[in-house]
């Protein structure tokens, strides 16, 4: 949350101004991170604990200019189709795009996300693949949503990634799960 246009600070004045508008905003503590100025990815991955696993890796571009300065900011996201491309599967090398999921699952892991989730991370200058942060509870607004975005131009439709998400929550949580949402189904009339 907050990560706007103006978020990258080059000084202690204007990284002052960015708390300041944070701790305002949000009323609670803020995060700072180290800038990395090389490409960004995100990955989309369903399941759990061992069982979890990529559903595809999503390299944010910008259209204007380089990565050096590039902020994947909400003012972007907004208008994504004007900002960036999305390039599924990223125009890298095979090891290096599986290099980028292992790292998002093992953080995906360590984290102990379930069913679904979206890791983001960035690449400093030599190419160091750094976290940014894991959404365990990413948005599923088709066309819209990182997550959706990525499913689909992976080949999956939205209603299959809303069973995967499903299938992994029913196999974690077991037959009595089952059992449960057969019963509000049955008392919605469905």
């Amino acid at each position: 949350m907050g990560v706007r246009s103006g978020s990258r600070c080059d000084d202690r004045a204007q990284l002052e101004k960015q708390l300041a508008r944070l701790l305002a905003d949000y009323r609670e503590p803020a995060l700072v991170e180290e800038f990395c100025a090389g490409p960004e990815f995100t990955v989309g991955i369903l399941g759990s604990g061992a069982d979890a696993r990529a559903l595809g890796v999503m390299e944010i571009v910008p259209l204007q200019g380089g990565t050096e300065n590039f902020i994947y900011s909400i003012e972007v996201k907004r208008v994504f189709s004007e900002n960036v491309a999305y390039h599924v599967p990223p125009k890298r090398p095979p090891e290096f795009v599986a290099r980028v999921e292992r790292v998002a699952l093992a953080a995906y892991r360590a984290l102990q996300c379930r069913d679904v989730g979206r890791v983001d991370l960035r690449c400093t200058c030599d190419g160091t693949l750094k976290f940014i942060e894991a959404n365990p509870l990413p948005g599923l607004n088709p066309g819209w949503s990182d997550l959706c975005v990525l499913a689909e131009r992976a080949g999956w439709s939205h209603d299959r990634l809303i069973g995967g998400i499903l299938d992994s929550a029913l196999a974690r949580l077991g037959d009595s799960a089952l059992a449960r949402l057969r019963g509000v189904a049955r008392a919605r009339g469905a």
